[in-house]
């Protein structure tokens, strides 16, 4: 396997060190074969060493041409971190260092034995330090990729548990599974499947949640009719809705289509919505809805009468109490409202070929098969 084309910095990173074992490897370890702590290839000596990646102003001018960089460089400007002291991030005067073994993720073994035969499993870290103070970390963030080969398929498949595939195909413990260009809706169907019928207890509401979720009222678009139907007395476990998180972008830039004391009586009535030109974000989130046979869609724009403050005051205070009750949420992650643009959920529900910058995707390419 070679190394993918990354920036001389992140070519130095110990990849073989950061995935999680084979299923061949976990059948060695089962029946004897493997003996002491070992990760990547049984046998192999890795040195763990961390990696300076530079200042933050290297890791953004590199971005454009290394994919990890580019990955590192969203982590650390929108993620956060676990921050040991009051220090700014700034573009100069702090370096960043790739941590293999710093995150500790767990180790596989054999229960039945008393030898400590394992295998480790690590995820990379990133750190913080003044440059004045090597020494110092002022930030952390923990678990910010795990490897795996291009081609490896999760043994964590339903179909196919702990089994061989057979050749040419390597079954590998947390190994993912490469993201469409658009998204699988019988996967979405078989995940809320599971949570429906396997984990009802994980995954349904807590009792403060169920206390919240009985809203005086609420508005929802009704997908069939096309129209906005509100609810009085709301309970969230008698009807089924979703709801849409999106960018409404900069206050200078209005939203196209909003719920107001002007138009509310008219967009109650049936079809009312199907004339409006909504926007490309609020027709893929319908058209999703529908497909995963729900019949509710809360929206902000078209569930809160925009120009009435007692409405707002209310609706915003139970924003929260929104979110949590209803059934699955549908976050538009990318694009924005300024100069009109809205990319929709392209890889969702369409065909079209504005591709999301998901550059989570590009830890699938750590190796070329």
């Amino acid at each position: 396997m070679n190394p993918a084309p990354f920036c001389s910095h992140c070519n130095k990173i110990c990849f073989p060190a950061l995935r999680g074992p084979s299923i061949s490897e976990i059948a060695d370890l089962i029946d004897g074969h493997s003996t002491g702590t070992f990760h990547a290839d049984s046998g192999t000596d890795i040195a763990l060493e961390k990696i300076e990646l530079g200042t933050l102003a290297r890791i953004r001018a590199d971005s454009s041409k290394c994919e990890l960089c580019s990955l590192f460089y969203h982590i650390i400007d929108r993620q956060g971190a676990v921050f040991n002291f009051d220090e700014t991030l700034d573009d100069e005067n702090v370096v960043f260092w790739a941590d293999p073994d710093l995150s500790y993720y767990g180790n596989i073994t054999d229960p039945r034995k008393d030898d400590y035969t394992r295998f480790v499993i690590r995820r990379l870290s990133l750190t913080a330090h003044l440059i004045h103070d090597p020494g110092l970390s002022i930030a952390c963030f923990d678990h910010v990729l795990q490897a795996c080969s291009v081609g490896t398929v999760s043994s964590t498949s339903r179909e196919f548990p702990f089994q061989d595939l057979g050749s040419g195909t390597t079954r590998m413990l947390f190994g993912g599974r490469k993201r469409p260009q658009v998204v699988d809706i019988q996967w979405l169907q078989k995940w809320i499947d599971i949570c429906e019928n396997e984990q009802n207890l994980a995954c349904s509401l807590t009792e403060s949640q169920e206390r919240n979720s009985k809203l005086a009222y609420i508005r929802l678009i009704n997908i069939k009719q096309m129209s906005i139907k509100k609810f009085l007395n709301f309970n969230s476990a008698d009807i089924k809705f979703a709801a849409l998180s999106y960018v409404w972008g900069s206050p200078q830039i209005m939203q196209p289509v909003k719920l107001e004391n002007s138009n509310i009586e008219h967009l109650q009535q049936s079809g009312s919505l199907a004339e409006l030109n909504l926007p490309r974000t609020i027709i893929d989130a319908l058209e999703l809805a529908t497909m995963l046979d729900i019949e509710y869609l809360w929206v902000d724009a078209l569930c809160i009468i925009q120009d009435n403050v007692e409405d707002q005051k209310y609706q915003i205070s139970q924003m929260s109490n929104i979110y949590s009750s209803a059934f699955l949420t549908i976050v538009a992650a990318f694009g924005d409202h300024s100069a009109y643009r809205d990319y929709g959920l392209a890889p969702v529900v369409t065909s079209r070929k504005k591709l999301l910058q998901f550059l989570a995707v590009s830890m699938l390419k750590v190796y070329h098969s």
